[in-house]
């Protein structure tokens, strides 16, 4: 690990004990805001500089998304409350930014206390993997109108 890497990364870090869904020898990541304010933050390999994931809370586009986790998955992340987890989507940003697609159906889990994140795709989950960010915003949009 880089000395720049490391002396920013801090409180930052999350580990990912079984990686993530197809990585799973990388385990330590970062994971950092890309505006204060904003929606995206990205998933940063302390292990590969190029393995870099944005993501998005999956409530802003879905605000009935849900995951359900097993007694064991909460004892694995050191859950003791739902607040202490953090719910992430991740995002696909192609070179034409309309493309952008976000996976609903294997959510990003990270405790906000113990630093410790998986990656789950759950039995129950019938989203999708690659829906479209500009649809499922449009379809979000036109359910709050009605």
């Amino acid at each position: 690990m880089s000395s720049r890497r490391h002396a920013t990364a801090g409180e930052n870090e999350i580990w990912f004990p079984h990686g993530l869904v197809g990585l799973p020898g990388l385990t330590q990541f970062s994971l950092h805001r890309v505006e204060i304010d904003g929606p995206f933050s990205i998933l940063q390999s302390e292990e590969r500089d190029a393995m870099r994931f944005p993501l998005i809370d999956p409530l802003l586009i879905r605000p009935d998304y849900e995951v359900i986790l097993s007694p064991e998955e909460l004892c694995e992340l050191g859950i003791a409350e739902r607040r202490d987890l953090a719910v992430y989507a991740m995002l696909h940003v192609p070179s034409d930014a309309s493309g952008i697609t976000v996976n609903l159906r294997a959510p990003i889990l990270i405790s906000s206390t113990k630093r410790i994140g998986m990656q789950i795709i759950p039995k129950s989950n019938s989203l999708s993997v690659s829906a479209s960010l500009a649809q499922e915003l449009r379809r979000e949009e036109a359910e709050v109108l009605l």
